[in-house]
């Protein structure tokens, strides 16, 4: 059990285990490791998900914005989504 504590420490940057004998100090310094790896992977993944989305900055609600706005968009040839704009 001290060299899984040892390793859950070293992994936090701690150094190593909390020199007491108390289940209640340890179990302390484990929740406090869980929670903090719990928030730095939270953090990175939004930080992530924030920088690497692009937003629109113009809303598109019909072909009709579309086409005022002198997009370009094209459908399948020979298929029936063709046929319909036609």
């Amino acid at each position: 059990m001290q060299h899984a504590l040892e390793t859950i420490f070293m992994g936090i940057g701690q150094g190593s285990s909390p020199h007491t004998k108390s289940w209640s100090v340890k179990l302390l310094f484990i929740a406090w490791a869980i929670f903090s790896v719990i928030m730095m992977t939270s953090y990175t993944a939004n930080l992530t998900a924030h920088l690497t989305v692009a937003q629109l900055t113009t809303q598109i609600n019909s072909l009709r914005d579309l086409s005022l706005d002198r997009g370009f968009f094209g459908v399948p040839g020979g298929s029936s989504i063709e046929s319909y704009f036609r």
